[in-house]
């Protein structure tokens, strides 16, 4: 796609590289397929217009809401909108696929779960979580839960395809099952591909007879046990992303979209700083630790 052609923001590129915070109007896109994951996740491909792709910077994501007027509505009878990160990679042509997991009672994703083939969703986006550029640290450590792991899949899809980044990878990815771990397949691949490069460590709650990986939560000890020490200082940064209870107990609570606050937790009693982190909530937004 030449740098003058609109790609799914509906912007052209030499316009967002001028503003990259610029979001772009809501667009319908057509619900191409659905694939069940696991228990509570689905795949939910988009159809973008042939020769296009998402365009998306590293690390963005999107907003959708319902394309039917009336329909997803919150609290105060306004559209309810919800912010997701692809899976698919920026510069993958004629799709985009959201991994979804489903919470009961949650407007959007009960309306996502309603959708058929065929069906609609109004997409709007970039929003920027953080900017990524490659070899800025010598190692980063991806903590997160749940669907949390869509934005850190991002970053991590972004060193690997990139052969001067040299950039060392440490995830740490806690559920409560092993059916629950996303992308489990896609992580383990690049590990077994560059294993000097990514490293991951799965932390099950309820762990099935003969699980090798780290139990319980991820507490004091297993960020220890993974990740590099704090002295490390500028070379390292730690991104968090999961569900509130999560990102609360290993890095304090996030203040504002735009404000992470002090940093608490486990990240703090370990010794790191502030600026060796960036956080956010999977739920509503995704932190980082540097």
């Amino acid at each position: 796609m030449s740098s003058g052609e609109p790609d799914l923001l509906g912007q052209d590129r030499a316009e967002r590289r001028a503003d990259p915070n610029r979001l772009a109007f809501y667009s319908k896109f057509k619900l191409e397929k659905i694939t069940p994951y696991n228990h509570n996740t689905s795949s939910f491909t988009f159809a973008l217009p042939e020769g296009t792709s998402s365009g998306l910077t590293v690390a963005s994501a999107l907003v959708v809401k319902s394309a039917t007027e009336g329909e997803a509505l919150d609290k105060k009878g306004k559209p309810a909108i919800k912010p997701y990160t692809p899976v698919t990679a920026p510069d993958v042509e004629g799709k985009l696929e959201l991994l979804i997991k489903h919470y009961p009672g949650g407007v959007m994703t009960d309306h996502i779960f309603k959708l058929k083939e065929g069906d609609e969703l109004q997409i709007k986006g970039p929003i920027p979580k953080f900017e990524y550029k490659a070899n800025q640290f010598e190692t980063i450590g991806l903590i997160g839960g749940g669907s949390g792991i869509t934005p850190l899949w991002q970053v991590a899809q972004a060193i690997a395809a990139n052969p001067a980044d040299k950039t060392k990878v440490v995830l740490v990815f806690g559920n409560v099952t092993e059916a629950d771990i996303l992308l489990r397949k896609e992580w383990e691949s690049l590990a077994s591909k560059k294993p000097e490069q990514f490293k991951n460590f799965f932390v099950l709650d309820k762990a099935p007879d003969g699980w090798k990986g780290p139990t319980g939560y991820i507490d004091q000890k297993v960020l220890a046990q993974a990740l590099p020490a704090p002295a490390h200082g500028e070379k390292i940064k730690l991104f968090i992303c999961g569900p509130p209870p999560q990102v609360n107990s290993i890095s304090g609570p996030k203040k504002s979209f735009k404000d992470q606050g002090e940093l608490k937790g486990v990240l703090a009693d370990l010794g790191y700083t502030a600026e060796q982190v960036r956080f956010s909530y999977s739920i509503c937004s995704c932190r980082v630790h540097r």
